[in-house]
């Protein structure tokens, strides 16, 4: 894997390039896991990877209201010398409305969202989901590809994107910053145990 990190603790957190503010230890999947409040951050300094594909997997357990209609970011990178370019795995979606209580793999600038959060029961009962992510950008050589699975059943997917700018604008690399818990800003925080 390009990175990896198990939440063992946070000195391993900072072993591995982790810098931080405000999380904690908790019980996860496996050993521990890392607990974000909210307004904590997470961020790791990488050597540059290409993002061009890619699979992202972890154990998710959001623990704010399932009522709540703030959206809440579970990981995001970008690319060192592309603002216009991002990745994100978040609860809600902040430029509208309409993005309330839907789940969201945003992969530059496209997105894919899962079914409604009411019909998929996503977060009820404060239990721990397994999400993965898969990509592939539009000037990949097997042509562009997005899916989401919550416990490995495929939510969403798109493989069609739109030929216009700015959606069209390919990966040009290389991601250097990971953020776990929060966007890459701190906004927008977690409020969940990750493992």
């Amino acid at each position: 894997p390009v990175f990896e990190e198990s939440f063992e603790s946070l000195d391993l957190v900072g072993s591995n390039g982790g810098t931080y503010d405000g999380i904690e230890m908790t019980d996860g999947i496996f050993g521990n896991a890392v607990r974000f409040s909210g307004a904590d951050k997470l961020s790791y300094t990488v050597n540059g990877f290409n993002a061009d594909a890619g699979t992202l997997s972890f154990w998710v357990r959001p623990q704010y209201p399932f009522e709540d209609t703030d959206s809440h970011t579970f990981v995001s990178f970008r690319e060192a010398n592309n603002t216009a370019w991002y990745f994100s795995v978040t609860d809600g979606w902040w430029e509208s409305a309409g993005g309330t209580h839907r789940f969201y793999f945003v992969y530059q600038p496209f997105n894919v969202q899962a079914s409604e959060r009411t019909n998929v029961e996503f977060f009820r009962g404060n239990e721990w989901k397994f999400i993965t992510v898969v990509w592939r950008s539009v000037s990949h050589a097997d042509g562009p590809l997005m899916e989401l699975y919550v416990n490995g059943v495929l939510q969403a997917s798109k493989s069609s994107f739109s030929t216009n700018p700015p959606y069209n604008t390919p990966f040009s690399g290389p991601v250097t910053g990971i953020s776990v818990g929060s966007d890459a800003d701190g906004t927008r925080g977690a409020e969940s145990s990750m493992d």
